[in-house]
């Protein structure tokens, strides 16, 4: 391998493996997991367009301005990995401290993380509660469901929000999750699918909200923009989702801060290529 060719290899491996490993290992949440490399990916991406730039564009910039126009190109690159590396760093910082998020159980604990500036709860805050509780001598409604069957193709429903009772007896209703990816550890329900049954214990992450109940005009406090449903209580939150998350995160924010340190070399390459020469033999211009 050329010498060229190993200054794209060698750094797109370094910044791409974290992410791969988090995501085949399944360390972590499918939807983090996910989340992680697409951003990953796009610093992926950088580093292809800066390999390029560095080695087919600067070279090729003439006398009397070359230095000058070789330093603009390299500070545009850096900023560009400035930004998108420390957005990364900072999303995986958030991922690792949402054990602080507030902790939600009753509705005065509610209409508190409600009236609180949203500076101040910016990561969302977790709920539990049951599903939509029902009569012991009723059969358990599914809510939402998804499931792999070959047979049944794939199958899946999440409603736009469906109805929760807090542990202090107060019923309002909580957004729904989207995606299967986004539905943590939810059980299998008595008819194969993965779902969520009534009566199940619940933790939403998500973002508090109030709206006017029709009739009476009373505020109603719920759940919005829910980012992930997990299955159990906040004594099973730590193990089965703050835990995986983290680890998950780890790697990854490793990365993007160690190209966020180094995100001023593609200003000094630029710097050296204006003021002694290409790096590479590159062709040069008609």
């Amino acid at each position: 391998m050329s010498r060229g060719m190993l200054s794209l290899v060698l750094p797109s491996l370094l910044i791409v493996s974290p992410a791969v490993y988090v995501l085949v290992s399944g360390g972590g949440p499918n939807f983090v997991a996910e989340m992680l490399m697409g951003k990953t990916l796009a610093l992926l991406a950088l580093v292809v367009v800066t390999w390029l730039v560095l080695n087919y564009i600067t070279p090729r910039i003439e006398p009397p301005s070359r230095a000058a126009k070789s330093m603009l190109i390299g500070s545009v690159l850096s900023f560009a990995f400035f930004m998108t590396s420390g957005a990364l760093w900072l999303e995986t910082a958030e991922l690792n401290v949402l054990g602080k998020n507030a902790r939600v159980m009753t509705q005065g604990d509610l209409k508190t993380q409600w009236e609180r500036p949203w500076g101040e709860r910016s990561r969302g805050i977790f709920v539990q509660a049951k599903v939509k509780p029902h009569q012991k001598d009723e059969e358990a409604e599914v809510v939402a469901y998804y499931t792999a069957s070959r047979v049944q193709a794939n199958q899946s429903y999440f409603p736009t929000s469906f109805e929760v009772a807090l542990d202090d007896g107060y019923r309002t209703e909580v957004a729904c999750v989207q995606s299967r990816a986004r539905a943590v550890n939810w059980p299998q329900t008595k008819n194969g699918k993965i779902g969520l049954s009534q009566g199940d214990t619940i933790v939403v992450w998500g973002e508090p909200s109030q709206y006017t109940a029709m009739g009476n005009g009373l505020a109603i406090y719920g759940v919005a923009e829910s980012k992930a449903i997990i299955s159990g209580s906040f004594e099973t939150l730590e193990e089965s989702f703050l835990k995986p998350v983290q680890a998950a995160a780890r790697p990854v924010g490793w990365m993007a801060l160690g190209v966020l340190l180094l995100s001023w070399f593609p200003l000094l390459l630029s710097y050296w290529i204006g003021k002694d020469g290409p790096l590479t033999s590159a062709p040069q211009a008609p």
